[in-house]
């Protein structure tokens, strides 16, 4: 009798629906947050909750890991396979994630893009032992015990015939359809898969930007355009709008006057006369017209902080 997970019938599900549109998947195919959220969900089922120090038999103590740090310590540690050492590496260079979440979110959306995610599962498959229970060089007392990372038999990673077959169905990815992917719209992946409609423009700096801010939970929110300013004649940008990068400078969290704010990288590509690329995240969905889950909380304090300026005027 064969054996099998709810998972992987669903990963399985969502490729034959990815053949059914178009071979080539971008981020606007309609199931690709589903697929990401599977194969994230098939990576770590079975990972043991709860406290993060594990007592020992002799009365200390370790420090349970996650699917990340792990990679981390075999990246460090090495060897592993180029491909999953450039996804490691890149995930760790980029600035627009900082949890382990979001860093294991971004390598398999870089994985992905690069045809290597079955490359990954191939590489856990040999170290199976070490993510059971492993002890590594590292940490204060030189010895660190990862037993039991994955929970026991309901972990797809350390059984051998699930792995197998997650394995098989990530190389039919790889080698059947096409991921093209915006690897730079990471802004949000360590709260959700769901991506943002992100815009870009390029400026040469004059006196002003022209635009007004307000911030709200480390965010700039675009609050005015002036008329007649080089902002007002760009039609990517609009009042609401979040700004979130400039000229590689990611600018939140942020506030007023702060290293990141807006108005220092401005004045700093206008000293040296360098044009200057702003990249905004619109607060709506262009299909559905909704607001992007992430910003709620956010929006609805900018909207009510609106409301006490034009009351007070």
């Amino acid at each position: 009798m064969s054996v099998t997970d709810p998972l992987l019938k669903s990963l399985k599900y969502l490729i034959e629906e990815f053949y059914s549109v178009d071979e080539k998947v971008t981020d606007e195919s309609p199931y690709l947050e589903q697929f990401c959220i599977t194969v994230e969900k098939c990576f770590t089922k079975g990972m043991k909750p709860g406290q993060w120090l594990i007592p020992k038999d002799n009365g200390d103590s370790y420090r349970r890991k996650r699917l990340w740090q792990i990679l981390e310590s075999f990246e460090t540690n090495g060897p592993v396979p180029y491909s999953i050492s450039t996804a490691v590496n890149a995930a760790l260079s980029n600035k627009r994630v900082r949890g382990k979440e979001g860093r294991l979110r971004y390598l398999i959306r870089h994985c992905l893009a690069h045809s290597s995610l079955h490359v990954l599962v191939e590489f856990l498959m040999t170290r199976r032992k070490e993510l059971r229970d492993i002890y590594m060089v590292g940490d204060k007392e030189n010895i660190l015990t990862m037993l039991n990372v994955f929970g026991g038999g309901s972990s797809i990673m350390i059984h051998e015939q699930l792995s197998e077959q997650l394995r098989s169905l990530l190389l039919t990815c790889s080698t059947s359809l096409s991921f093209h992917l915006d690897l730079t719209n990471s802004f949000f992946l360590d709260e959700t898969w769901k991506l943002p409609q992100t815009k870009s423009a390029e400026f040469v700096p004059t006196n002003e930007l022209g635009i007004e801010m307000i911030y709200v939970q480390g965010h700039g929110i675009i609050s005015r355009i002036k008329a007649g300013s080089v902002a007002a004649e760009t039609p990517s940008l609009g009042v609401g709008d979040l700004l979130v990068e400039m000229n590689g400078h990611l600018l939140f969290p942020a506030a007023a006057g702060g290293e990141k704010d807006a108005k220092c990288v401005w004045r700093e590509c206008k000293s040296r006369s360098k044009p200057c690329m702003l990249t905004v995240v619109k607060p709506r969905s262009p299909v559905t017209g909704g607001i992007y889950p992430p910003l709620k909380a956010i929006l609805t304090e900018y909207h009510e902080w609106m409301d006490i300026y034009y009351k007070t005027r």
